[in-house]
C-alpha cells in the first residue's frame, strides 16, 4: 500500500560468458491527495516516470564465486507530473509537465554467483541525461492566467551502489 511503486526489470543477453547485452526498464508512479480544513482545500498529485536501458556489460572473474562488471547504458526517458488544487471544491490552479530524453550511463558493479544460474549483484553508476520539458500553468480564475514554457535541460547524477540485485539465467 506504498503510495510510490518503483519497478525495475533487467534482461540480460550473454554474447559470451564475460559479455552481456543488457534491455531493462524502470518504473515509478506517485499519487496524492491531500486535504486541508481551512476553505474545504485539497489538492490532487501524481508523477510519473519510465526508463528503458539498453546497453552492453562486460565481466571480470575476481577468483571462486566473485566478478566485477562494467559498461555502459543507453537511457531513454519518458515523465509527467500532474497537480491541481481545489478550494471550496473549486478548482483554483493546474499544473502540467511531460519530459522526454536521452541519458548515457556508465556503471559499475560487483556480483557473486551463488550457483550456476543465480547470483546477486551491486552497482554504482554515473549518469548524464538530457531532457526536453513543456510545462503548461493555470490559474482558474475568470483571467485563466496561462504560463507555456519548453525547456531543455542536462543533468548529472552519480548512484552509489545501494542495492541488491537479484539475477535468475534461463
Amino acid at each position: 500500500q506504498s503510495q510510490q511503486t518503483p519497478f525495475s526489470v533487467m534482461y540480460k543477453k550473454y554474447k559470451s560468458d564475460t559479455k552481456a547485452l543488457r534491455l531493462g526498464v524502470d518504473l515509478s508512479f506517485y499519487s496524492n491527495n491531500n486535504s486541508g480544513s481551512a476553505n474545504n482545500s485539497f489538492s490532487d498529485n501524481s508523477y510519473g516516470n519510465i526508463d528503458f536501458t539498453i546497453g552492453i556489460e562486460k565481466q571480470l572473474s575476481l577468483g571462486g564465486k566473485w566478478m566485477w562488471y562494467y559498461g555502459v547504458d543507453a537511457v531513454p526517458v519518458f515523465s509527467f507530473s500532474r497537480s491541481k488544487s481545489y478550494v471550496n471544491d473549486v478548482k483554483t490552479n493546474s499544473n502540467k509537465n511531460h519530459s522526454v530524453g536521452l541519458g548515457v550511463k556508465p556503471f559499475l558493479g560487483i556480483r557473486y554467483n551463488i550457483n550456476s544460474r543465480l547470483y546477486v549483484s551491486a552497482e554504482a553508476s554515473a549518469q548524464l541525461t538530457y531532457l526536453i520539458s513543456k510545462n503548461v500553468q493555470k490559474n482558474h480564475n475568470p483571467e485563466q492566467a496561462i504560463r507555456d514554457l519548453t525547456s531543455n535541460n542536462f543533468s548529472f547524477d552519480i548512484n552509489p551502489a545501494s542495492g541488491i540485485f537479484i539475477f535468475y539465467r534461463f
